[in-house]
């Protein structure tokens, strides 16, 4: 179906329904910008909804940006695909990548973002397939590879760089993840395949 044609055929009052239900499914057949706010969205957005008399609609992103309107942050109907949820996930992402470059232990990832940790491990499961947890442990398991290699810090050390909250975590983990312990994977050969073997701290 053509939507612009479908577009044309939408009177103020069908886009002024859609709007007030937040009905995604005239997302890109037409926009709307409130003149209070100096702001445009997407029909679906869920920013309080405005006064009618406030409201014009547009059926091209550059009409509204001609006429003077920005795009909402909420919505982002600047872009041509916005996912919300994997919004929030790359926010977290950037967040845990930092904690494991300042050497900080884990703690809750509701201050990551705005989400619960259940909301935030549901949409991790979505978008990475792991929980956010996993990939955490993933980065500290990464970062300790590369000191293993790469100095001659004591295991010990390495793991409390990495944010391990102790070295019998820091060994199960690292096995979960690369199929060895530390002081084998350290005494490989460039490009070898460490030999899975039981190690002791």
């Amino acid at each position: 179906m053509d939507t612009r044609i479908m577009v044309y055929q939408l009177t103020d009052d069908e886009k002024w329904s859609a709007v007030t239900a937040c009905d995604r499914r005239f997302n890109g057949l037409f926009f709307y910008g409130v003149t209070t706010t100096g702001v445009f969205c997407r029909p679906s957005c869920t920013a309080r909804t405005p006064l009618r008399k406030n409201v014009r609609f547009f059926q091209e992103i550059s009409e509204a940006l001609d006429a003077g309107f920005r795009p909402c942050r909420k919505c982002r109907p600047d872009l041509r695909h916005f996912e919300p949820g994997r919004e929030l996930v790359e926010k977290a992402k950037e967040g845990m990548a930092l904690r494991v470059d300042l050497s900080e232990i884990p703690a809750s990832r509701e201050s990551l973002t705005a989400l619960s940790d259940n909301s935030l491990r549901r949409l991790f499961r979505k978008y990475e397939g792991c929980s956010p947890g996993r990939y955490e442990a993933a980065l500290r398991i990464e970062k300790a590879k590369d000191l293993l290699a790469e100095t001659d810090m004591s295991v010990l050390n390495i793991s409390l760089h990495c944010g391990f909250e102790s070295l019998s975590n820091f060994y199960r983990q690292f096995r979960e993840h690369t199929g060895t312990v530390p002081r084998k994977f350290r005494t490989c050969e460039p490009g070898e395949t460490p030999f899975m073997k039981e190690d002791k701290p």
